[in-house]
């Protein structure tokens, strides 16, 4: 149990005590007369100001800082304090290059009333910390590679458990969970005209990210397109053959490209192979053409 009294020297008495801000642990309670006292059930550190009013009605307060710690066998009913940490997922697959994930932590634990969640280290910064025994929080995106995070029983700061997570990029752009592909099509492009640039259409789709951007020549070219994670859109008639395009997120990381083919094969050959019976009428008929022959009388 707990049991303290506060005092107050240079005011007249009586004395009024009240708690002005913060929290009591839980179980303790002030007294009117400044009296602490009562049976922690909490473990943790409590911070409180206290109000002491004279008999004059002047008042002052001071600021009190209270840590209640477990017994030496453990918090709740003398056991050993245990617990659990896992994050998912784990791996984390990663594919817009940046290397960042976000993970959801469950942890669980007994003996242990109040918990906190630190990352790094057990002495690294505090993520959570309350008296949850089954909970889960999730992280924002900023956990990489191997990144630990450690589970403490807050009142004597042991380590209860940890985990390590994992941030990788395999399996990107093959399918699955953070899968983007870009296409075009037709390729190869057939061009007729000498000129050697056609017109195709590229197609998009990507579960990585909402918004994306689709730009050629390289990464930081003209801009094409921007917009839905799923789409498509028609070049003008400047695709060359080796062209490149590419599939970016908002904040310009590749996530696929596709290689333009033009070609002339395939193109119809068109040869004169001399005099066709047909002769063109003004362009709009077309009418046989006639031989014409002239009758010379014969002499005798």
């Amino acid at each position: 149990s707990y049991n303290q009294t506060l005092t107050q020297s240079g005011a007249s008495a009586p004395l009024t005590w009240n708690l002005a801000a913060g929290t009591l642990p839980n179980g303790v309670n002030l007294s009117a007369s400044g009296g602490l006292s009562g049976t922690p059930t909490t473990a943790g550190t409590f911070n409180f100001t206290v109000q002491v009013v004279g008999a004059s009605n002047c008042s002052t307060t001071k600021a009190y800082s209270v840590t209640i710690a477990c017994p030496s066998g453990g918090c709740g009913g003398g056991t050993t304090a245990t617990g659990t940490i896992s994050a998912s997922p784990n791996p984390i697959q990663v594919c817009d290059g940046t290397g960042l994930g976000a993970t959801t932590l469950t942890w669980t634990t007994t003996g242990a009333t109040t918990i906190q969640i630190r990352l790094g280290s057990a002495t690294g910064e505090i993520l959570y910390q309350g008296t949850s025994v089954n909970a889960a929080g999730t992280t924002d995106k900023w956990v990489t590679n191997g990144m630990e995070f450690f589970l403490l029983n807050a009142a004597n700061g042991a380590t209860l458990a940890s985990t390590t997570v994992l941030v990788t990029s395999d399996g990107c752009g093959g399918g699955g969970t953070g899968a983007s592909s870009l296409t075009i099509a037709p390729n190869p492009l057939i061009v007729c005209d000498g000129t050697g640039l056609g017109v195709a259409t590229l197609s998009w789709s990507t579960t990585v990210t909402s918004s994306v951007q689709i730009r050629r020549l390289s990464p930081t070219g003209p801009l094409m397109a921007l917009g839905r994670s799923r789409g498509s859109v028609r070049t003008g008639k400047y695709v060359a053959d080796g062209m490149l395009f590419y599939l970016l997120t908002s904040s310009g990381n590749v996530l696929a490209s596709v290689r333009a083919s033009v070609t002339s094969n395939g193109c119809a050959l068109i040869t004169d192979e001399g005099e066709h019976p047909f002769a063109l009428d003004e362009g709009r008929s077309i009418t046989p053409r006639r031989d014409r022959t002239s009758a010379i009388p014969s002499r005798r």
